[in-house]
């Protein structure tokens, strides 16, 4: 989107959710750049914003905490290190905070976790050398270190000295002169070290520096200390001089890397807006919408952030097959919060904002986007509330094309009935027809019957509970809403005969239409009932077949079970056949029977293999449980327990086996 209208973000109170933003950033220049998000041009843009704040969500989920409270804002820096001016330790400082900053912040930031915040902090320049050198040379309480500098160090060293000295000497001459000093302290004046004695009777020779308020004591420099106070005041000298070279090297350097620190604080102030927006997201619960070219708009469960939680969602789709809805109902019944709802939303997404909404929900994108809700009476132009409706319907109007949203709250309101309601149809027709997206709010009968009757056009209702006389704030698209004001008035027992007149002044196909408006408001509420029924009968029988499904895979293992069981079983019989069979053949040989005996043998063993391969090809019997059948290849009787496709489950006293079902025989 590359138009942003200061109408559109005024009515729908976009300021306010800046203001709710700002206050979730961590610095000043987070609050700053909150204040002034505007609409994102590009719609990769945008679905990037939204990639980066899902990850800071994950940061912040994870560990609650991002390194940008340190944050200074040092813009005014700039200039001032630009035009050759040197920065005081406390500027010098607040330059820091930025190198430190963008140092931790890339540190956190890792390329296969964060992908798209690592695009911005890859970007980062660390400055090592001089970070060194600021926080070698300046304290955590914003002084010049006294080590800064060899020469620096040495005039401290030499300070330390000579004021000791001083402080010995006077202390001496306290002690020496009791009765001429005034007070046992030794103090400063002008930056020179003295002692308070008394005016009257002072036999110290020195320089006076001050006089208290009374006139009688003086502070006197004894004459023993003057050329070490004047020592003193050169080393001052010194430092001074000493600490301005210090300031100028520091800054010199960070003159040297300006470029890097002003791209670094640019991806800071950055990351503190994405930031700001996690929280944002967090806090009202929000997701991110999909963004459609296609011109329509699908609102699940959308909620208007300004109204906290327990607001009712709004669900909404136009934009495909109807291009505008016009949406009615009673008053109080939430058309306009419906409207801001919309607008807020889609404006948020088009400021790289998360909403509160469900996942599904699509935003259609739009090169314009215009409303125009609530009294726009303008007292600086003298105008009324119809006249500046028809401004700035006009402005739509003759900017308004296929790429353009458009919001109507109480179209053709404000003046007479008759020309409001043909006004709003000339509008929406025109806007409709130039394939503009449109949502509009009427309370005009005809101008629904209207709508409902035109090609690119549909009505919505908020819905009304006559049994409580409240809205409650859902919207139905495809059919009108009632103003419900007969209804209304009935129930909270207005007299018929007041009643009977109403209906009899007006005209009498509005009586039928709100009558008709009713009747479908309660059959919808009667649907509602029973589909919410059915819904609660549906999700028993969830929970029954679940069940059943559960106890059928128990039956199944168990049937695995007894199938392995039941094979190795008739492995055990086969092989004991086989082990009978060849006691049998050792004992003919040791016999001496003859060879053809043996062969029959052996003949009638294959004879006996082959049958109980032929009869897994026999054709199927129908059994059921507690048949008595023949197995065929055991030669045995048995009892029939379970029938689970072409199987059969035969119990044969001592064990159970398996076979297939062409090789039984009924009994």
């Amino acid at each position: 989107m590359n138009y942003s209208d200061p109408h559109t973000e005024r009515v729908l109170e976009f300021n306010k959710i800046k203001k709710i933003l700002s206050r979730k950033a961590a610095s000043v220049l987070g609050e700053e750049a909150c204040l002034n998000i505007k609409p994102i041009a590009d719609r990769r843009e945008i679905l990037l914003e939204m990639r980066r704040i899902e990850e800071l969500k994950e940061i912040l989920l994870a560990s609650n905490y991002i390194p940008l409270h340190n944050i200074k804002d040092i813009k005014p820096l700039f200039k001032k290190v630009e035009s050759g001016g040197i920065l005081d330790p406390a500027e010098v400082k607040s330059v820091l905070s930025i190198i430190h900053t963008s140092s931790a912040m890339k540190s956190l930031v890792k390329e296969k976790l964060y992908p798209d915040l690592w695009k911005i902090t890859k970007e980062i320049k660390l400055l090592p050398d001089l970070d060194n050198l600021i926080s070698s040379s300046i304290t955590p309480d914003e002084k010049i270190a006294d080590d800064a500098s060899p020469q620096l160090s040495k005039i401290k060293k030499d300070e330390r000295i000579l004021k000791d000295r001083i402080q010995k000497e006077l202390t001496s001459i306290l002690k020496k002169e009791k009765d001429s000093v005034a007070e046992d302290f030794i103090t400063t004046r002008d930056g020179r070290w003295v002692i308070p004695v008394f005016a009257a009777q002072s036999r110290i020779k020195g320089i006076v520096h001050g006089i208290s308020q009374s006139g009688a004591t003086l502070f006197i420099e004894p004459l023993a200390t003057v050329d070490m106070n004047n020592r003193l005041k050169t080393l001052e000298c010194e430092e001074e001089e000493e600490i301005h070279k210090i300031l100028r090297t520091i800054t010199d350097k960070i003159r040297e890397s300006l470029d890097a620190i002003k791209s670094n604080f640019a991806k800071l102030r950055y990351l503190d807006l994405i930031y700001a927006k996690a929280r944002f997201s967090i806090d009202f619960k929000c997701t991110p919408p999909e963004l459609n070219r296609n011109g329509y708009t699908k609102l699940i469960g959308g909620r208007h952030p300004l109204l906290g939680e327990d607001t009712v969602p709004l669900d909404i789709y136009f934009g495909n097959s109807y291009t505008t809805v016009l949406i009615s109902g009673p008053n109080a019944g939430g058309k306009t919060v419906a409207l801001k709802t919309i607008g807020l939303l889609t404006l948020m997404s088009y400021c790289g904002l998360e909403i509160p909404a469900k996942e599904g929900t699509e935003i259609g994108m739009f090169t314009k986007f215009y409303a125009d809700i609530g009294d726009s009476q303008s007292i600086e132009e003298n105008l009324s509330t119809f006249t500046a409706h028809l401004k700035e319907i006009k402005r739509i109007l003759d900017n308004s094309d296929k790429n353009t949203l458009v919001l109507l709250d109480e179209i053709g309101s404000g003046t007479d009935p008759v020309s409001g309601e043909s006004l709003a149809m000339a509008i929406l027709e025109e806007l409709t027809a130039r394939k503009v997206r449109v949502v509009a709010t009427s309370h005009y009968t005809n101008l629904k019957l209207w709508v409902h009757s035109k090609k690119g056009m549909t009505n919505g209702a908020m819905e009304f509970d006559l049994n409580t006389l409240k809205p409650t704030f859902r919207l139905k698209l495809g059919q009108p809403g009632s103003s419900y004001a007969l209804a209304i008035a009935r129930r909270v027992g207005l007299s018929e005969k007041i009643l009977s007149n109403t209906e009899n002044i007006l005209e009498k196909d509005k009586v039928k239409l709100d009558e008709l408006l009713r009747e479908l408001e309660e059959k919808n509420l009667d649907l509602k009932r029973e589909l919410d029924a059915l819904k609660e009968k549906g999700s028993t029988l969830n929970s029954s077949i679940a069940e059943y499904e559960r106890k059928l895979a128990g039956v199944k293992k168990e049937i695995k079970r007894l199938r392995s069981e039941a094979k190795k079983e008739a492995h055990k019989i086969v092989d004991e056949g086989r082990r009978t069979v060849e006691e049998v053949v050792k004992k003919i040989r040791e016999s001496t029977a003859e060879k053809s005996t043996i062969k029959f043998a052996k003949e009638r063993l294959a004879h006996i293999e082959k049958s109980l391969q032929e009869e897994e090809t026999q054709h199927p019997i129908e059994v059921k449980r507690g048949d008595r059948v023949y197995v065929k290849k055991l030669k045995s009787e048995g009892t029939v327990e379970i029938v689970v496709g072409n199987s059969v489950w035969v119990n044969m006293g001592k064990f159970k086996i398996s076979v297939p079902n062409t090789g039984i025989e009924k009994l």
